[in-house]
């Protein structure tokens, strides 16, 4: 098994399944909690549909061997739910806006 079919086996199965994992009981996270999760779920589904729009490109055009494609299937999902988890974890903090966290939580 190459590093690229395994980048694209842990995009596939294990990002999802981390997800799952970080979304049990959400209700109950915090906010910076809640933050990573729909960072990593938001940059997976951009790297789903990454991955799925080059794989529709016609043959012709990834007929040379070009290492884009490889990179574009193999590596966007894992990329893309790193890039949106680091976005969640780096950016986006609560600047004064007068939005609390809702109390969603169980008591």
């Amino acid at each position: 098994m190459t590093l690229d079919q395994l980048a694209l086996l842990v995009g596939l199965f294990a990002v999802p399944l981390l997800a799952l994992r970080i979304g049990n009981r959400f209700r109950d996270q915090t906010a910076s909690r809640r933050r990573i999760f729909w960072g990593a779920v938001l940059g997976h589904s951009f790297g789903m549909m990454v991955t799925v729009c080059a794989t529709l490109f016609p043959p012709i055009w990834w007929e040379g061997g070009t290492v884009l494609r490889d990179y574009l299937v193999y590596w966007s999902m894992l990329i893309g739910s790193i890039v949106g988890v680091l976005a969640a974890r780096l950016g986006w903090k609560d600047h004064g806006s007068g939005i609390k966290d809702q109390g969603f939580a169980r008591k």
